[in-house]
C-alpha cells in the first residue's frame, strides 16, 4: 500500500534524525568531565576573593584534591584558618590582602594610574586593595599574577562586575560586558547568554552575543555539541 510505505518513510526519517541529533548532543556528564579534563591538562591560578565563606572553601580543598587548578583563596587570614582547621583542610592556600604590605602598594599604584582621571588618590587607590578582597583579586588577574578569578558568593553581581570591569577591563575587539551560562538539564547542555546584565539590547548588540556565544562553544568543543 502506498499510504503505508509513506508512512513507513515519515518514521524512519524521523527516527534518523532523533538518532542524529542524540548524536550531536553532548550528555551533562561528558560535558561536565571534559570540562575537568581541560582543566587539568592546563592548571590555571584561580583566585578566590571570598574566603571567609565556607562553601568556598571547601570547593577549593576539592579542586586542588583533583588537580583541576592552582587555587588562592583571599580574606581575612584569622577567621579563614579557624574554619580550615574546623574542617580538617590542610590543602588550601590563603593570602590575607590586609597583610600583602608590598603587594598592596604594587597594586595601588596601578589603580591610581587607571583611575586617577575619575578622582582617585593613591590613597584611596591603596586602602581599596587593601580591603575590597574583589579588586585586589582583579588587580592579581590584571598584573598576570593569576589566571583567573571566580566570585559572586557573598557579593552581588555588580559589585563583582564592577571590580573586573574598572581594572581588568574588556577584551580589546569588545566594548559591551555580558554573561554566559552552561546548563546542564537533563539529556543536553544548554548555553543561556546574557540572563542578568544587559536589561535593553539592541539588535547590533544581540547578534554580537550570538557570534561570541558560538565562539565559546567551539572553544569548549569543536564538534560544538552545546545548543543555544
Amino acid at each position: 500500500d502506498l499510504k503505508l510505505q509513506f508512512l513507513y518513510f515519515i518514521v524512519s526519517i524521523k527516527k534518523m534524525l532523533r538518532k542524529f541529533f542524540q548524536r550531536r548532543f553532548i550528555s551533562p556528564n561528558v560535558f561536565h568531565e571534559k570540562l575537568i579534563e581541560d582543566a587539568k591538562s592546563k592548571r590555571k591560578r584561580i583566585v578566590l576573593p571570598e574566603g571567609e565563606d565556607l562553601r568556598i572553601l571547601l570547593a577549593a580543598s576539592e579542586v586542588e584534591k583533583r588537580g583541576i587548578a592552582e587555587v588562592l583563596v583571599l580574606g581575612n587570614e584569622t577567621e579563614i584558618n579557624r574554619s580550615l582547621k574546623a574542617e580538617g583542610i590542610r590543602n588550601v592556600k590563603v593570602l590575607d590582602p590586609s597583610k600583602a604590605t608590598d603587594q598592596c602598594l604594587k597594586y595601588a599604584e596601578d589603580v591610581y594610574e587607571r583611575r586617577k582621571d575619575k578622582g582617585m588618590t593613591l590613597e584611596e587607590a591603596y586602602n581599596l586593595m587593601r580591603s575590597d578582597f574583589p579588586s585586589f583579586a582583579a588587580m592579581m588577574v590584571a598584573a598576570g599574577d593569576m589566571d583567573g578569578m571566580v566570585s559572586g558568593s557573598t557579593h552581588t553581581s555588580a559589585d563583582t562586575i564592577r571590580s573586573a570591569l574598572q581594572l581588568i577591563g574588556t577584551a580589546e575587539d569588545q566594548s559591551t560586558v555580558s554573561s554566559l551560562f552552561f546548563m546542564l538539564l537533563g539529556e543536553r547542555v544548554m548555553v543561556f547568554s546574557d540572563c542578568a546584565l544587559q536589561v535593553s539590547p539592541d539588535p547590533n548588540f544581540i547578534g554580537a552575543e550570538r557570534d561570541y556565544v558560538s565562539t565559546i562553544r567551539i572553544r569548549v568543543d569543536h564538534r560544538s555539541y552545546c545548543e543555544q
